[in-house]
């Protein structure tokens, strides 16, 4: 199974007295850093290991992201979640670069 979310992104903290603007500001700081940390990331999507998986991405009808039949000449790719490297299905070619 694929992890998409983390939650240590999410952890909600307050802060009340004079500086809780200054305090404000420098969590947006570090929360900043946090993000750009992760989104920096791009996973290389984990290889097929089994026939099975690339028998149901040759056989697949449908673009997973905009649900539209696979026309003849289509060039179809494999989406990944960069974040994680998990597979998500099988996409047109433009509808992943989008």
């Amino acid at each position: 199974m694929c992890v998409t979310y983390d939650e240590t992104i999410s952890m909600y903290k307050s802060h009340r007295g004079e500086d809780c603007v200054s305090w404000f500001v420098n969590e947006l700081y570090d929360l900043m850093h946090r993000a750009k940390t992760i989104f920096d990331k791009n996973e290389t999507m984990a290889e097929f290991t089994s026939n099975v998986k690339w028998k149901k991405f040759r056989d697949a009808t449908h673009c997973y992201i905009c649900e539209r039949l696979f026309e003849k000449g289509d060039l179809r790719v494999r989406d990944h979640y960069h974040l994680t490297g998990c597979y998500r299905g099988p996409a047109h070619s433009r509808c992943n670069l989008h």
